[in-house]
């Protein structure tokens, strides 16, 4: 793919500075975002330099990950460890894996056992665990680098720990809270409570390992501080102290969104408010969650919307329906897609095939097997021509067009031309992309290539940096900052 420069003049202090985007690039633009020390990679041996290049840990590892929160895991000799930023090893490297530390804590691998040291070498626990898990979110999922998986914090101040196929709980300290007997284990929300069971029963404790709802329900549910529990195939709504508030007599239930559940029974769903008001009776044979304030409710075929207090606000006679979203929603009518607001008027008639969630103030249509985008008012801004398009994630789109990628933003303007093999995501301002030469590079928010096509393969942009491999996947990567300098040398 042919390159193109862009000249741009910025006035700093009387004084012109001038950058090439694509073939060379000011070595001083993103330097605020470089970590102090990053590693540094020179044939096989890896190390730390600083944001000049100047080496700072010696070159002596296999493999070093960037630092997090004052250490950095480092491999050698097929083994891993932890150094401080004086290359002070402060985990000893001798662990067949380790996990990426969070809030101080580590998970470790010896021998097929599993461990958690803090990140200044001290043990909290012994090394004999199957298995030590923990409340996961979505960031402490993301890996870190095909050598290293992510093992979360003590969320709530507990943590599972697994031995022989059976389950216990443990805190900070290593302590552990119950004995390990459980046949499963699962944390809510917040990791204070969890659920556990044996024997086909279950309770729940909190996360000093005392009991707050005895092991004897088929099914627990955490919502909203509350438990939908199962008892002899009938289902219900209890608080901490057992108290019914749902009673155990329905065939079906859900947890509370918005405050509110929904119960079955004979195949009608009833209605309830989060201190257990029947607010509307055994009636609707569908319904939906509530969103801002409403629901979506079917009865004789047709679907319509109601508030919380059971009172009808848009009659029954959509075929389907989306969400609302900032007071509109999707409807569909005699097999068209179209929008309405809160009390049923038509923001756009029903004229499209098909239509997907509003995201970031605009949704995915389609018409004639072809996509593009609307906004919450209704107005097309861009147009229904793409094979495929994406939902907006930090506001652009990705669109195909015959087996071809490329970029729109929120406003509607394409910022690249629909050239790519294929595409990821913007991610710090950068975007990966893989031109004709199946190789990856990156272009800016401006659709602008600030590093050319060149990699095998690449990650996303992290804290200023982003692990890429000139070669197969076997081969050895390194990182590149935002200027596409490269922190290794393969020769």
């Amino acid at each position: 793919m042919k390159t193109t420069n862009l000249l741009m003049t910025i006035l700093i202090i009387a004084s012109i500075q001038v950058l090439f985007f694509g073939s060379a690039i000011s070595q001083n633009y993103f330097r605020s975002d470089l970590p102090e020390l990053i590693p540094y990679r020179a044939g096989d041996r890896s190390g730390f330099c600083d944001r000049n290049k100047k080496i700072v840990i010696p070159l002596k590892y296999d493999y070093c990950a960037p630092f997090n929160e004052g250490i950095a895991a480092v491999n050698l000799n097929g083994k891993w460890g932890f150094i401080d930023k004086n290359g002070v090893e402060k985990i000893a490297v001798k662990y067949d894996q380790v996990g990426y530390l969070n809030r101080g804590f580590v998970r470790v691998i010896l021998n097929k056992k599993e461990g958690v040291l803090y990140k200044d070498g001290k043990q909290i626990t012994p090394i004999k665990y199957d298995a030590i898990q923990v409340p996961l979110s979505a960031s402490q999922l993301k890996q870190v680098s095909t050598n290293l998986y992510q093992p979360p914090p003590f969320e709530g101040g507990i943590a599972f720990v697994k031995m022989n196929g059976r389950y216990g709980l443990i805190d900070t300290t290593g302590k552990e809270l119950t004995s390990i007997e459980y046949e499963f284990i699962f944390f809510d929300s917040s990791g204070t409570l969890a659920k556990m069971g044996k024997d086909n029963k279950y309770g729940v404790i909190d996360n000093k390992g005392t009991e707050v709802i005895p092991m004897k329900y088929r099914t627990i549910v955490f919502t909203d501080n509350l438990f939908g529990v199962e008892m002899n195939n009938k289902y219900g709504i209890i608080d901490r102290t057992g108290r019914e508030i749902i009673p155990i007599q329905y065939d079906n239930i859900t947890q509370f969104v918005e405050g509110m559940s929904w119960a079955q029974i004979n195949g009608l769903w009833a209605l309830f408010n989060r201190e257990g008001k029947e607010i509307i009776p055994p009636t609707y044979t569908e319904k939906s969650n509530f969103m801002e304030g409403v629901a979506w409710v079917k009865l004789n075929g047709f679907w319509g919307v109601i508030d919380k207090s059971g009172r009808e606000i848009i009659p029954y006679k959509y075929e389907d329906w989306g969400d609302f979203y900032h007071g509109i929603a999707w409807v569909q009518s005699k097999g068209l897609m179209g929008i309405i607001n809160r009390v049923g008027t038509w923001i756009v008639f029903p004229k499209y095939d098909g239509a997907n969630f509003f995201k970031e103030g605009s949704a995915a249509v389609q018409l004639k097997n072809r996509w593009g985008f609307i906004n919450e008012n209704g107005a097309e801004i861009i147009p229904t021509y793409f094979d495929k398009v994406t939902v907006f994630h930090n506001g652009f789109t990705m669109v195909e067009l015959n087996q071809r990628w490329g970029f729109y933003d929120k406003e509607g303007s394409q910022i690249t031309q629909v050239k790519f093999l294929d595409v990821r995501d913007f991610n710090e301002g950068f975007a990966a992309v893989m031109d004709t030469t199946y190789k990856w590079g990156f272009i800016n928010s401006q659709g602008i290539e600030v590093i050319p096509p060149k990699y095998y393969d690449v990650g996303d942009f992290e804290n200023g940096l982003a692990f890429v491999r000139p070669w197969a996947p076997q081969g050895s990567g390194g990182y590149i900052d935002k200027n596409g300098v490269e922190y290794f040398n393969t020769k």
